[in-house]
């Protein structure tokens, strides 16, 4: 059981990567809403791939209650995942979209 609220939204993020956890948390009442944003313009696996990457993200921001802002995720990401300025990556979160990938391609066979 969590908080969180995760929106998956058509967007872009910039950095050159095809879909991104938006690092901002809101407040609604009693839950934390957060946002991913992907490029739908991509092959129909590398899209259910990517957003169980970053809903993998999702999980790990909402295992961890103080990350309530937009100040708090990105220290919290720059504790667990910085992998450069501005740009964050978990080992579970790449597992998770491998294993997405794999189910979807398995699934089309």
């Amino acid at each position: 059981m969590t908080d969180g609220i995760v929106y998956v939204e058509q967007g872009t993020c910039g950095h050159h990567v095809r879909a991104c956890l938006a690092l901002t948390v809101r407040l609604a009442g009693p839950n934390r809403l957060l946002r991913i944003i992907v490029d739908i313009h991509r092959s129909h696996g590398d899209l259910l791939a990517s957003i169980g990457h970053e809903l993998q993200h999702a999980v790990e921001v909402l295992s961890d209650p103080p990350v309530t802002d937009t100040r708090s995720i990105y220290f919290f990401f720059d504790r667990i995942g910085q992998i450069g300025q501005d740009r964050f990556e978990t080992n579970a979160a790449i597992q998770a979209g491998l294993d997405v990938l794999a189910e979807w391609r398995a699934s089309t066979r």
